[in-house]
């Protein structure tokens, strides 16, 4: 199942490899995102970290 996610933040593209998660669902590598976007990730509620 690996491929892609296509992320766009404001003029900015990236590509991120997929991943499979400990309980099969798909996952997104966001490791390169702020080097490449200058942008973090936010889970207010802690359920997906």
């Amino acid at each position: 199942m690996p491929g892609t996610a296509r992320i766009e933040v404001n003029d900015k593209s990236i590509e991120l490899p997929l991943v499979v998660g400990s309980e099969g669902e798909t996952g997104i590598d966001i490791g390169k995102l702020r080097a490449e976007t200058k942008s973090i990730t936010l889970d207010p509620g802690f359920v997906n970290t």
